[in-house]
C-alpha cells in the first residue's frame, strides 16, 4: 500500500503551519518594530503645541505676537521670536539673563542661547538636546507673521483654525538665532514628499495593509496642533498659509486629506505567500481521500 508522508502531532504539518505564521508576522512585523518613531512623532507634536500656546499667551496679554526677528532701532537683527516667548514655556530663567539690546550670540547672550531649549526641537532630531530647533513661523505680507509688523490674532479675517502659526520643518540653528520660513520655503514643506533627515517630518508605517504616512505636524493660529499627511495638494497648503485670502479650502480638507492607503501590493503578496504555502497541505488532503487501490 502507499506510505502516508511524515506528519506532525495530531495530523497537522507544523513546517506548513510554521511558513504560514513566519509570513504573517512579516506583514504584520512593521507595526510594531518601531515603537519609537511613533513616540518620538508624538512628543514633537507636544512640543510644537507648547510653543503654539506661549505665543497666543503672549498675544493674549501683551496685545501682538512677537515680531518673528526682534531688531534694533537701526534694523539690524538681534533675537528670534522664541526669545520672547520664554517666560511663558517656564524659562524666566534664560529670559531674565538675555540681553535684548545685544545680538543673540554676543559674549553676553551666547552662553543662554547656548543652553538647550528642548520644547523648541523635535525628540529623535539632531536639534533635540543641543539647543537647535524644528519649528518655524511662516513670514510674509500673507501669513500671520508679516514681517516688521507685529499682527494681533483678531486681525486675521480667514479663520484661526485653517491659519497656519508654526510648521515643523528640518532641524536648523540655535534656538536665539533670528531665521524662519519664507511663504515659499512653507508651501515647499507642505507640498513635498517627507524625508525626515532633508526637510524634517516622520515616515509612519502604520503596518499590516496601509501604505506608510509622511507626515508633518503645523500649529494654527487657535492654538491647535495637527499632523498631517504629505504632500498637501498646493492650493491647500497656500489656503492654510494665508492669514486673509478668504479661501474657501482650509483645515477641514487638510485633515480628509489624512485617510490611510491601503498598500495593495502587500495584499497581493500575503495572499500569494498563503496561498503558496497552503499548497501542499491541500494537496495532501485531497490525496490521502482519494480511493486506495488493492495492495500489490
Amino acid at each position: 500500500p502507499r506510505k502516508e508522508p511524515p506528519r506532525g502531532l495530531g495530523g497537522v504539518d507544523w513546517g506548513v503551519v510554521t511558513g504560514i505564521a513566519g509570513g504573517v508576522v512579516a506583514v504584520w512585523y512593521p507595526a510594531v518594530s518601531l515603537p519609537h518613531v511613533w513616540a518620538h512623532c508624538g512628543q514633537s507634536g507636544s512640543c510644537l503645541k507648547h510653543c503654539a500656546i506661549s505665543l497666543i499667551l503672549r498675544a493674549d496679554r501683551e496685545g501682538t505676537l512677537p515680531p518673528a526677528v526682534v531688531s534694533d532701532a537701526e534694523g539690524r537683527p538681534l533675537h528670534s521670536w522664541r526669545s520672547a516667548i520664554l517666560p511663558y514655556l517656564d524659562r524666566d530663567d534664560l529670559y531674565a539673563q538675555l540681553r535684548f539690546d545685544e545680538p543673540w550670540d554676543s559674549p553676553a547672550n551666547l552662553p543662554v542661547t547656548s543652553t538647550p531649549v528642548d520644547v523648541f526641537a523635535c525628540p529623535g532630531s539632531g536639534a533635540w538636546g543641543a539647543g537647535g530647533v524644528c519649528y518655524f513661523a511662516v513670514t510674509g505680507p500673507a501669513t500671520v507673521w508679516q514681517e516688521g509688523v507685529p499682527l494681533r490674532l483678531s486681525e486675521v479675517s480667514d479663520r484661526l483654525d485653517s491659519t497656519l502659526l508654526l510648521i515643523e520643518g528640518p532641524a536648523r540653528q540655535p534656538w536665539g538665532k533670528p531665521g524662519d520660513l519664507s511663504f515659499e520655503e512653507a508651501l515647499d514643506l507642505l507640498t513635498s514628499p517627507v524625508q525626515p533627515a532633508v526637510n524634517g517630518g516622520h515616515v509612519l508605517d502604520r503596518g499590516r495593509f496601509s501604505k506608510p504616512t509622511m507626515a508633518r505636524h503645523v500649529a494654527m493660529a487657535n492654538g491647535k496642533t495637527y499632523r498631517l499627511q504629505m504632500p498637501l495638494p498646493e492650493p491647500l497648503a497656500r489656503a492654510l498659509l494665508t492669514a486673509g485670502g478668504g479661501e474657501p479650502i482650509g483645515l477641514k480638507e487638510a485633515l480628509a486629506w489624512e485617510a490611510p492607503q491601503t498598500d495593495w501590493a502587500r495584499v497581493a503578496c500575503l495572499a500569494l505567500f498563503l496561498a503558496t504555502a497552503a499548497a501542499p497541505f491541500v494537496r495532501h488532503r485531497l490525496g490521502s481521500r482519494a480511493p486506495q487501490g488493492d495492495a500489490a
